[in-house]
């Protein structure tokens, strides 16, 4: 008996993660859909920057470059922390220097400081609905994403420890900046969705009868053998061009149809031409 696979029981003191098993199928399916994402990163970049426009005008940096991580890190202290959810399922997680959020947030209004300092106060309304609204841009960017904004949550997390996202995306500043970058994670069941849902092609109502139709066109040779004649090999050596080989026709005549045989037919003489009627005993064995 050839052993596949071992199994072993974990001790619940141990601290392990534990990762459901990936078949082949569905890690080239992940694999396509990564590589799917990093093409819309030109795309959602844009999209992003039209909500630090405000900021844009008065000098201060924006980020400038998307990057996708398969591995995500967690997100540095000091981040203003937010979580998207649909009732109880969480979608992706936010995470945003408070500065850069301040900073931000200021711009609407006319102006930022130049003081580059975290606030202590809890997160504003205006704050909260910039986050919002970043989210909202970057998902919209996704290939699939049928989310309506208006039926989802974003919530203030304080930190986002114990979060598990299969992805996670990059928004990085230019090397001049000192700020951690903009992070948004995705949670499994959000990067499932856009991987199974279905296309919005419909198939034709009149697909079947023009597939029939197309058929009924389809050209099909017909090979009907007359006759059929058994040498050895010796008179095969000696034949030579402007010999007569005797042949006898057959009674009833094979008719393969891609190269099986599917009905007999004997030869007549119609109107000066050659004709092949097929007989009743169609399949009967023929005897040489």
């Amino acid at each position: 008996m050839k052993t596949t696979a071992k199994a072993k029981r974990l001790a619940n003191s141990k601290e392990l993660t534990v990762r459901p098993v990936v078949l082949v199928q569905e890690k080239l399916a992940r694999s396509r859909l990564v590589r799917q994402l990093e093409l819309g990163h030109s795309q959602m970049l844009d999209a992003v920057l039209q909500i630090f426009k405000p900021l844009m005008r008065l000098g201060q940096a924006t980020p400038t470059r998307v990057r996708l991580d398969e591995q995500p890190l967690p997100p540095a202290q000091g981040n203003a922390n937010f979580v998207l959810s649909h009732g109880r399922t969480a979608l992706a997680w936010l995470a945003i220097d408070r500065c850069t959020l301040d900073q931000l947030a200021s711009s609407y209004y006319g102006g930022a400081s130049q003081r580059l300092v975290s606030p202590l106060r809890p997160i504003s309304h205006s704050e909260l609905r910039l986050a919002h609204r970043i989210v909202a841009a970057s998902l919209d960017t996704l290939p699939k994403t049928r989310l309506s904004m208006a039926s989802l949550d974003l919530e203030v997390l304080p930190s986002l420890d114990g979060v598990q996202a299969p992805v996670c995306w990059r928004f990085e500043w230019p090397r001049s900046h000192p700020f951690e970058p903009i992070r948004l994670y995705v949670s499994e069941a959000l990067l499932g969705s856009l991987s199974e849902q279905p296309s919005d092609r419909k198939s034709d109502p009149e697909l079947k009868n023009k597939v029939k139709q197309r058929l009924t066109q389809i050209p099909v040779q017909a090979r009907v053998e007359l006759a059929r004649k058994a040498v050895p090999v010796q008179v095969l050596n000696e034949l030579k061009q402007g010999d007569i080989l005797p042949i006898h026709l057959h009674a009833r005549c094979p008719v393969a149809i891609g190269g099986r045989t599917q009905f007999y037919a004997s030869v007549h003489a119609q109107d000066g031409k050659l004709v092949a009627k097929l007989n009743q005993d169609a399949h009967k064995a023929e005897e040489y």
